[in-house]
């Protein structure tokens, strides 16, 4: 009897994507980011965002971590103008960035904000992860920069950013669904 391949890139491409979406499931159910909480205020002219976070890796990037391989934590924050026949307009995009560290000698975790370039040391994974968790008064637009009679939606979401590994790391967190750390959007509107 004769068997015939016709289709090899599609037994491959089959056996990836099952492979990739057994890891997904799992990935899921021990780790994920979330968005538990956010709302905007006005202060002084600007607006403000305070929200609580929840940031859960998994064993794959907790182990890099603790192997010497930084990681980078985003706040990725989008201010949205709401038009009526049309997509909606991007008014403001900004991010805030973490990197996470571990530092072998000292046993010590270290958060250096990218945005402010302030370090603090923490003796604990879990406390350097809940000081990352909080989010007070961040400063998010100016309100001289919106049209009073315009509609405008905030959303925002925390990624672990997997172009922020070291280049050799890369394809590989590209194809393992370990890697893929992120947050659904939350959206509110903008008062």
């Amino acid at each position: 009897m004769r068997y015939h391949h016709r289709h090899p890139l599609l037994i491959v491409a089959a056996l990836l994507w099952l492979w990739l979406g057994l890891g997904v499931g799992s990935a899921r159910a021990e780790s994920h980011f979330l968005i538990e909480s956010a709302r905007t205020e006005l202060d002084d002219g600007v607006y403000r965002l305070h929200g609580r976070l929840l940031f859960h890796l998994t064993a794959e990037v907790e182990e890099a971590l603790h192997n010497g391989v930084p990681i980078t934590l985003l706040l990725e924050i989008e201010v949205d103008r709401k038009r009526r026949w049309a997509w909606n307009d991007t008014v403001a995009t900004l991010r805030q960035s973490w990197r996470l560290s571990y530092h072998p000698l000292s046993g010590r975790y270290l958060v250096d904000n990218l945005n402010t370039r302030v370090r603090e040391s923490f003796g604990a994974l879990s406390a350097a992860l809940r000081s990352l968790e909080q989010l007070e008064g961040l400063p998010v637009i100016d309100a001289k920069l919106l049209a009073a009679d315009e509609r405008y939606y905030i959303r925002v979401r925390t990624r672990l950013a997997i172009e922020a590994l070291p280049p050799p790391m890369r394809l590989w967190t590209y194809l393992s669904s370990n890697w893929r750390l992120e947050s659904p959007w939350y959206t509110w509107v903008l008062q």
